[in-house]
């Protein structure tokens, strides 16, 4: 029996992470068939809106009706960074002291006056998890 973690997917090693535009050399408005010919292997999740392209540590949301990129997530090791310092790793404490004020919906974290980009927070060993210090796991791009 095969392990899903013993398929050897497609991993983005580095990129620029820009809003509302895309990861790496992968752009939101991409087609399903640009995706896949940049990708070796990947699985798919079946959604009912969108099919999920998942590959080792970058994710594709692809609408079923357009088969277009509305949305790119990276985690894992994935090293590339937004404005050359949040990546993943970076905590919310770190963003505040950039400068950044962010707010967050629905377990999601998003930086003030800045559209299309979010960020999700891992889950810590320590007693008492802290918003703050907690880093971040998956950075998002996304269009409307």
């Amino acid at each position: 029996m095969i392990k899903l973690g013993d398929i050897k997917m497609f991993k983005l090693k580095n990129g620029d992470i820009i809003p509302k535009q895309g990861i790496g050399n992968f752009m939101l408005g991409m087609t399903f068939d640009e995706i896949k010919s940049m990708v070796d292997d990947f699985c798919i999740e079946e959604h009912r809106n969108v099919f999920i392209v998942v590959c080792d540590n970058i994710q594709f949301w692809i609408k079923n009706e357009t088969k277009k990129c509305k949305q790119i997530l990276v985690t894992g090791d994935f090293s590339g960074k937004f404005n050359d310092i949040i990546g993943i790793g970076t905590t919310l404490d770190d963003i505040e002291k950039l400068g950044y004020e962010w707010y967050d919906d629905l377990d999601a974290y998003f930086i003030k006056g800045i559209d299309g980009i979010c960020f999700e927070l891992a889950d810590t060993d320590e007693e008492v998890w802290d918003e703050l210090t907690a880093p971040i796991a998956h950075i998002s791009v996304f269009s409307d």
